[in-house]
């Protein structure tokens, strides 16, 4: 042991030494005596921009949403669903939307008998459909719409004409009225070569879809003195299956949605 003070002389190298090692057994033992999480937040990488979005409440800013084709051609479809008015038929096939103005029994809403003008109902129904077709051509999500003009098996008797002639007259008649409303020439336009009026008359009655079968395409007597197609008949037995037959169909075709469509659009 070592005597640093035995000759009598003040020598302090011996104390100072034996303060730096007992020192250094001190900062060992604390390093080996520290907790295992302390080494594992030292060395951990730091947190990815991703991971610090994601946190909500932290100053991040969250992953944007994913661009769903899908989602969007629904959103516009429902959009234009909310301003059908009460009792039209609608259906939905892809990019396509279907909306059904059906007559009702007793109760002529869509036309005068034989005639193919507008009745005042009937523009107010559609007003609103019209504002909003307006609003998706500007947009460009419409590619093009069809007018469908369909009537029942009772002969029309104006002159030389018939159902189909007729159906089609008033096919044109509600495509001008989407083209341009008489009545609020401010409302905008639609644009006449993205606009088709057809007239199938009474050959598509409702229910009917694709193509009559053997049986379907014989012709019995109709009960106006001449003959039908059995499927035209039996689809319009009663007054009411005649006037669901009586109807207007818009089929509407939606241009599929890119995603820089969405940018900037209001939430």
């Amino acid at each position: 042991m070592r005597r640093p003070y035995g000759t009598g002389r003040l020598d302090v190298w011996p104390a100072f030494t034996d303060f730096v090692t007992s020192l250094s057994l001190l900062l060992v033992l604390l390093l080996a005596s520290a907790p295992w999480f302390l080494a594992s937040e030292i060395l951990a990488p730091p947190p990815s921009s991703e991971a610090v979005g994601a946190d909500s409440g932290q100053g991040g800013t969250a992953s944007p949403e994913v661009f769903n084709p899908a989602s969007e051609l629904q959103r516009r479809q429902d959009e234009l669903s909310q301003v059908l008015p009460p009792g039209v038929q609608e259906q939905r096939k892809g990019q396509e939307q279907r909306i059904i103005f059906a007559d009702q029994a007793g109760r002529g809403i869509l036309f005068e008998t034989e005639r193919s003008d507008l009745k005042p109902e009937f523009r107010t129904r559609i007003r609103p459909l019209r504002k909003t077709l307006v609003g998706f051509l500007t947009q460009g999500y419409l590619e093009r719409i069809e007018v469908e003009g369909h009537s029942d098996l009772v002969p029309f008797r104006g002159g030389t004409e018939d159902n189909w002639s007729l159906s089609a007259r008033r096919a044109v008649s509600v495509a001008r009225f989407l083209m341009v409303d008489p009545e609020n020439r401010q409302g905008g336009t639609i644009p006449p070569w993205l606009v088709t009026a057809i007239g199938y008359g009474e050959y598509r009655p409702a229910g009917f879809s694709g193509m009559p079968s053997v049986r379907d395409q014989q012709r019995i007597p109709d009960g106006y003195g001449g003959s039908q197609y059995r499927y035209v008949v039996e689809r319009s037995l009663s007054e009411s299956a005649r006037a669901r037959n009586r109807r207007i169909e818009l089929r509407l075709v939606y241009r599929w949605p890119a995603e820089d469509e969405t940018r900037g659009a209001p939430p």
